[in-house]
């Protein structure tokens, strides 16, 4: 039989075990919490390893992408047998304002896909003697001839004029861009034709200077300095209307038309 002192006694020795063990686990807390926790290794019956690291928790980024990049040169991490282990974190690169700009699409010539045959035009175009005017909210070209009738004794001699294009005035843009159907766009302020191709010939010509006027009417001036306020078809609006320019970086005149294109009178 069990005596009551002994008894008391060893309920005393439990208590005080399950209290001693309590308290070591309390105390072991606060060191857990204060630093990453250790690595849990679980090993498998085949051998392979399983490591596990928990970092604690941090509201620095940068400091958390720098702490596994040190834990991974040490070739700690998350890995198991037969599966692919990570090496390394990179962090996502930020493109300054230079490199968006190089990556811009450069403005492209936008073609129509049924052109039109201008040999007959450039053919027929006069070298000399053509002759402009603005009439009635267009500006005119056109050449003179002389016919000569005869009535009864008498002869009439009588100037005709040869219409060979209107380009109607406009100061704004369409809401839509038309595509450039054939190399002939315009026409110089000599009277020669222009074609998209001669912006090279063009790239001396100071920002004010007068090139020419493109089918749509509208002005066609010189090289901009900062060609990045020039919309896709390589025109602005000013306070007298709108105008395209040439472009350093471009080798054609226009991108496409701003505006209607008028056709030349023997296309009619």
């Amino acid at each position: 039989m069990i005596r009551t002192r002994d008894f008391l006694l060893g309920v005393i020795a439990i208590i005080f075990l399950v209290s001693s063990i309590g308290l070591t686990a309390l105390l072991n807390i606060p060191n857990s919490l204060t630093g990453n926790f250790e690595v849990i290794k679980f090993t498998e019956s085949n051998e392979s390893e399983l490591s596990v690291i928990v970092f604690p928790e941090s509201n620095d980024r940068a400091d958390n992408i720098a702490r596994l990049k040190e834990k991974i040169s040490n070739g700690e991490g998350l890995s198991a047998a037969g599966s692919v282990v990570l090496t390394s974190v990179s962090t996502p690169e930020v493109k300054g304002e230079d490199e968006k700009e190089d990556e811009m699409v450069a403005r492209a010539v936008k073609t129509c896909t049924a052109p039109t045959d201008y040999s007959k035009i450039v053919s027929s175009w006069p070298v000399q003697g053509l002759l402009q005017k603005y009439a009635e909210g267009a500006r005119v070209y056109y050449v003179e001839s002389t016919a000569v009738t005869s009535a009864g004794s008498s002869t009439v001699v009588t100037e005709e004029e040869s219409v060979l294009l209107q380009l109607l005035t406009s100061n704004s843009r369409n809401a839509y861009d038309t595509c450039i159907d054939g190399n002939v766009i315009g026409v110089t302020t000599t009277g020669a034709l222009l074609y998209n191709s001669d912006a090279v010939s063009f790239k001396q010509t100071s920002t004010a200077t007068l090139v020419g006027y493109a089918l749509d009417g509208f002005p066609i001036y010189g090289l901009l300095d900062d060609d990045s306020v020039l919309d896709s078809c390589g025109g602005l609006k000013v306070a007298t209307g709108y105008q395209y320019h040439l472009r350093a970086s471009e080798n054609f005149v226009v991108g496409c038309y701003a505006g209607t294109p008028e056709k030349f009178s023997s296309e009619s």
